[in-house]
């Protein structure tokens, strides 16, 4: 190293030193409390017994929430009803158009078991019927509810017309079941208004071809349903013409 007063330094280049070498060691920075009422991020082992567990949010069972979960699983074992329903009609009953009926809601359950398969349609887990809360497993029908009811009442209403009568009891009982369906799959999110609306155009005109095809065997001319008696009550209520309708008098 050359001096800066023109000589040379003979002296070994000495590492860098420093300025006191006797002083001690920084001291460790104090650790910080929590505020009070607060627990640390990290507990020792000792005082696992001191935390305590979150409470979950329990909803207590009252009227309000159970009928709407009544009407959601009325609507889905639904057309499980309708199948047993026509089954047994044709069996216990000997009445063969239950027979048709169930064998109709069979044919539409395959064209529409083809139409998902060729489409690649992917279940939407909130039409599930059947569902594992454990894992992700669910099991849902081919065919929409809405379709299920709204091929039954086509199918119905077509043999009325056919026949030129109306019962009020069958279009009112229908007319219920078909809001029921539709708010039901709308409130847990399975269909939306146009999805809906769509199963219910199609499911009806399934059902009135399926009762043109059929309507030469499921009932011929001279049989005759016999009145329910829900049918003559509501029967009284509606005038039979419209000479016995106030409004028109």
């Amino acid at each position: 190293m050359i001096n800066l007063k023109g000589g040379a330094n003979n002296q070994p280049n000495q590492p860098n030193q420093p300025k006191n070498a006797n002083a001690p060691p920084p001291a460790a920075k104090p650790t910080t409390l929590p505020p009070q009422g607060q627990l640390p991020s990290a507990q020792p082992a000792g005082n696992k017994k001191n935390v305590k567990p979150k409470k979950m949010n329990v909803k207590l069972l009252t009227v309000f929430n159970l009928i709407p979960v009544f009407f959601h699983t009325f609507v889905k074992i639904m057309p499980v009803g309708l199948y047993l329903a026509s089954f047994l009609e044709s069996m216990l009953f000997n009445d063969i158009r239950g027979f048709f009926i169930f064998v109709g809601l069979l044919i539409n359950d395959l064209i529409n078991i083809g139409y998902n398969y060729m489409m690649e349609a992917k279940p939407n887990i909130n039409c599930a019927v059947v569902r594992n809360v454990f894992t992700d497993d669910f099991f849902s029908f081919s065919t929409p509810h809405t379709q299920y009811i709204a091929f039954v009442t086509g199918f119905l209403m077509t043999s009325m017309y056919f026949k030129k009568v109306f019962y009020y009891s069958t279009f009112f009982m229908f007319a219920v079941l078909i809001a029921m369906t539709i708010w039901s799959r709308i409130t847990i999110g399975c269909k939306d208004i146009l999805g809906a609306g769509f199963n219910l155009l199609f499911g009806t005109f399934r059902g009135i071809i399926y009762y043109i095809l059929v309507k030469d065997f499921y009932e011929p001319e001279d049989v005759t349903p016999e009145d329910h008696w829900l049918e003559s009550k509501l029967k009284a209520l509606f005038p039979d013409s419209d000479d016995l309708d106030e409004m028109f008098q």
